[in-house]
């Protein structure tokens, strides 16, 4: 019986995606797998509408854990002046993903009811897209809340970082 070695070359390069693992992977909150717990602090249970920039946006804020995981992941579009809100427990950094994606969108993060960053224009990708391969975006700082709205809205309202938010009913 023929016995099979292994290189050191394999051992190197497991070693190096082992390391990478441990040290990037704690700090992934991706919340569309993971989801936050939604704020005890943030009474928005009958928020219907917010406005961002003075700019009306129906939102869906997504009250349970299985919500937030699945996001928008797996719907056909979201119309324009709408959105969705996902909102933490305390200031976190949050990286979102796009499993599952029909359709490309902006995401806005915020903190203290002002934008601090943003991407805009996020294409979906092909639904055969390995997860490992799925761009990540994240903030650049902790936040409050994470709002995501179709591709192309924040510069056609012209939502900019520090740009303020406010809750109407």
């Amino acid at each position: 019986m023929k016995s099979f070695k292994l290189s050191p070359i394999f051992y190197i390069l497991l070693g190096i995606v082992f390391g990478l693992t441990i040290r990037y992977g704690k700090n992934l909150n991706v919340n569309q797998i993971t989801a936050p717990t939604p704020s005890p602090t943030v009474d928005i249970t009958n928020t219907k509408s917010l406005l961002i920039g003075g700019v009306k946006v129906a939102v869906e804020v997504v009250n349970t854990p299985e919500e937030m995981a699945r996001g928008l992941s797996g719907r056909e579009n979201l119309e324009q002046g709408t959105g969705m809100l996902f909102v933490y427990k305390k200031p976190q950094h949050a990286t979102f993903w796009m499993p599952n994606m029909n359709f490309p969108i902006d995401i806005i993060f915020i903190r203290d009811n002002t934008v601090v960053s943003l991407y805009e224009n996020i294409p979906n990708h092909p639904k055969d897209t390995p997860l490992e391969d799925l761009p990540r975006y994240p903030s650049n700082e902790p936040v409050d809340m994470v709002l995501e709205v179709p591709a192309g809205w924040a510069s056609k309202n012209y939502i900019v970082t520090g740009t303020k938010i406010t809750f109407t009913e």
